[in-house]
């Protein structure tokens, strides 16, 4: 799951709306794949093929839509509210409620070949206008009972259910992460250092108890992780014949860059460590204040990079304020 995630979460630092609708073509086609037939799944990865967009449309409000005996057959009737990419999604699957009690069913809609009547005018948030959400009627559309997905019940089943509330997190990861970074960029476009690393009191003595933790010692080639602007690189490079630092962040990197452009034996890097990491081994790996911002599957993966990377009798140094503070 972990590569849809990292996908879900690139898409949405990108555009949030984008995000949500490939999401939710995500979760259609993962439910068709768990609690369809294979006859279902094919016609889907024949649709999907040929360019079709699946969506899970499931919000309501009072009354959804029921699933009723027709005439001629199964028909359905009723509302479904917040449905994602109306006029765009000609494959949406909606729950709908049989009569009895065993929990929503999933069909599938062929919405371009239906009457859809869908009403946009009360989904009004800000900077998701692209996402084309409104409210979607049926009435009386009639289906076939092959578009029916599982059985009532399966919609809500463990673990699928609460995934896509995991997968749609990771869109809105991706934006806030976008958000968080086109806001420090402004800062430092301006001028402004929004950590102060090169001002902070904290900063300068952690620099300082950070070089006297490695003594004496010259490393013949070091590893800084997470290098943001360069104040502790300038002062590490001294220590180092060679000295490869990295960071997740391209404006931080640039202004790395630029302070110790004077530098010839220290080498910058765009790096998603531990997703990434260089290649060679070094006799220094340092990592200062960026464990907490790893999850723990990242940390035993950093672990094991580092493991990887570090020369025999090379040495790891983690630095991490470990005394309370007035932030989270």
């Amino acid at each position: 799951m972990r590569p849809l995630l990292e996908t879900l979460r690139a898409v949405g630092r990108v555009d949030l709306s984008v995000g949500r609708l490939y999401e939710g073509h995500c979760n259609a086609l993962q439910l068709v794949a768990q609690f369809g037939t294979d006859a279902q799944f094919s016609q889907t990865a024949l649709d999907t093929a040929a360019g079709h967009m699946f969506a899970v449309w499931n919000t309501q409000g009072a009354h959804g839509i029921d699933l009723l005996d027709g005439d001629a057959g199964p028909v359905l009737d009723g509302e479904k509210t917040y449905c994602w990419g109306v006029g765009h999604i000609s494959r949406p699957i909606v729950t709908v409620s049989p009569d009895r009690e065993d929990g929503p069913w999933m069909c599938l809609l062929r919405g371009d070949e239906l009457p859809l009547k869908a009403d946009a005018s009360a989904w009004t948030p800000l900077g998701m206008a692209a996402s084309v959400s409104g409210a979607v009627r049926l009435a009386d559309v009639a289906i076939r009972p092959d578009d029916l997905i599982g059985a009532p019940g399966d919609y809500q089943r463990q673990p699928w259910f609460s995934g896509g509330a995991i997968r749609f997190a990771a869109v809105q990861l991706g934006g806030a992460e976008a958000l968080l970074d086109e806001t420090i960029a402004h800062l430092r476009r301006t001028g402004r250092d929004p950590w102060r690393f090169a001002s902070s009191a904290y900063e300068a003595a952690k620099y300082e108890d950070t070089l006297k933790a490695l003594g004496n010692v010259r490393y013949d080639s070091a590893f800084e992780i997470g290098c943001s602007i360069g104040v502790l690189t300038r002062q590490l490079a001294a220590r180092c014949a060679s000295l490869l630092s990295v960071d997740i962040s391209p404006l931080a990197l640039a202004q790395a860059v630029e302070r110790n452009a004077d530098l010839p034996h220290v080498h910058f890097e765009r790096m998603e460590f531990p997703n990434e990491a260089p290649e060679g081994s070094f006799d220094l790996i340092l990592m200062s204040e960026v464990g907490y911002y790893l999850s723990m599957p990242d940390l035993d993966r950093a672990a094991q990079r580092c493991r990887d990377l570090l020369r025999t009798e090379g040495a790891l140094l983690l630095v991490h304020y470990v005394r309370e503070t007035d932030y989270p």
